[in-house]
């Protein structure tokens, strides 16, 4: 492999049982090898639990070098999953106490 181009699939297909006051407008986010992009899955709107996204990317290396394998090897690739806090809206009618 090395000095060689490499093409490769991220699929991310669901989310389970997520914290249910932190499921509203979930999104996947993760990096790769070197990279300062971020690539995103699609926000998946309102509440939702087990949010379904239905990703499928495939990436390119162009050139596997030896810190590439390491990589590969000794490294974890992070998925980090994101979602909003399920906030209650104040009822206008309720006044507060002075």
């Amino acid at each position: 492999m090395l000095d060689q181009r490499i093409d490769y699939i991220i699929q991310i297909n669901k989310a389970l049982d997520l914290p249910s006051n932190f499921c509203r407008d979930v999104f996947v986010e993760y990096s790769l090898f070197l990279s300062d992009d971020k690539y995103k899955t699609k926000v998946i709107a309102g509440k939702n639990r087990n949010p379904e996204f239905g990703y499928s990317v495939q990436h390119t290396q162009e050139c596997v070098t030896e810190n590439f394998l390491k990589y590969l090897k000794e490294e974890t690739l992070v998925f980090r999953v994101y979602g909003y806090p399920d906030v209650k809206k104040k009822d206008p009618l309720t006044k507060s106490k002075t």
